[in-house]
């Protein structure tokens, strides 16, 4: 809300108190609301009527808009709210490259020589070849391992 009416007084040079008064309509007419307060508390006033001020003292804001020939417009319907205008429905639009149709997907050789059901699974998951999980290392005995970060070696865990 607080943007909207800074918005406003900077674009259309609209008095700060008409356009406090134009954001706070706006806001209580909406269909849907957004959870944005409008500039309600008095500290939110001020904070508009002191950004303006700094604002409007500044002549390239409003001399670039007024030299722009394609100037937005401020439209009031019998609703009260306003409006933007709105460009025609082709120029609005974005270009967008056409679709090139989807390859089917490759399946890596050693795929082929699974069992059906591994296949089935890999083909479900989109994968390309089979992986079978790392499994820890153990050197060559079965008692657990630790990795040491400083002299990175993996060395036993040998129990006090």
């Amino acid at each position: 809300g607080t943007l909207v009416a800074i918005m406003l007084g900077m674009l259309y040079g609209i008095p700060k108190a008409e356009e406090l008064k134009r954001t706070q309509l706006y806001h209580d007419l909406r269909v849907c609301p957004l959870h944005v307060p409008s500039p309600q508390t008095f500290s939110q006033r001020m904070q508009v009527l002191r950004i303006l001020e700094k604002v409007l003292n500044q002549p390239s804001i409003l001399d670039s808009h007024a030299k722009n020939r394609r100037m937005w417009q401020f439209h009031r319907n019998n609703s009260q709210e306003f409006a933007l205008p709105i460009e025609k429905v082709g120029e609005a639009q974005p270009k967008l490259p056409k679709r090139k149709p989807v390859q089917k997907l490759l399946i890596h050789s050693c795929v082929s020589d699974l069992s059906n059901k591994r296949r089935k699974i890999l083909l479900a998951q989109g994968s390309r070849y089979a992986m079978r999980p790392l499994k820890a290392p153990t050197c060559g005995s079965s008692s657990p391992m630790k990795f040491s970060n400083r002299t990175n070696e993996l060395t036993k865990i040998v129990p006090d």
